[in-house]
């Protein structure tokens, strides 16, 4: 059980904690409201236009953004797993990476962030790995804020009107379960 000092007490005992069965909120409604607000007036404040981007008219947070909210909130990133996928057929891969965020509370969030060379076809390795390991580092600092914006990293593929790298352009050839054009051979990026 854990125990908590009482420092209203003049003797200064230690005063069991109620333990309850149920998740119960951390603080009132008012402190809660109130940190709600110092979120929005960070949002308003510390994040510039170099933060953000417009995706089909809606603004996403990057890397650069989520990485000045990690900061203000003095919390701590770690990956703590990464593994990289060889696939056959297609010919490609991807990176899997897991990252880890701890609030100094103590409280801990973890989040997988993938990356394939079908959605980067003229990446390098490095950038495909690279944005596997944002799309996890944004990810657990959205979830540990309490933030309901998705990362900008995980709508990439909304960016383009057009998901298809073969010439042909797809239409009715590209198949989207095997994400390969029968008429070209490109790939469906949808």
């Amino acid at each position: 059980m854990q125990r908590n000092e009482d420092t209203t007490d003049a003797s200064k005992e230690l005063v069991p904690i109620q333990e309850s069965g149920i998740v119960q909120a951390a603080a009132s409604v008012e402190e809660l409201k109130a940190a709600m607000e110092i979120y929005q007036k960070l949002l308003k404040e510390l994040l510039d236009e170099t933060d953000v981007v417009a995706i089909k008219e809606k603004k996403y947070i990057k890397k650069s953004g989520w990485l000045k909210l990690a900061k203000a909130f003095n919390l701590s990133i770690k990956v703590i797993d990464e593994r990289k996928e060889i696939f056959e057929n297609p010919k490609g891969y991807a990176y899997h990476i897991t990252v880890r965020c701890i609030a100094p509370n103590g409280r801990e969030v973890e989040d997988l962030g993938s990356c394939d060379t079908s959605e980067k076809t003229e990446d390098s390795e490095h950038v495909i790995r690279t944005m596997a390991k944002t799309r996890a580092t944004s990810r657990v600092i959205a979830a540990m804020i309490g933030a309901s914006e998705s990362p900008a990293e995980d709508m990439e593929a909304a960016k383009s009107d057009s998901h298809h790298a073969c010439k042909c352009k797809g239409g009715s050839t590209c198949e989207k379960n095997s994400r390969t054009c029968t008429k070209c051979g490109g790939k469906d990026l949808s």
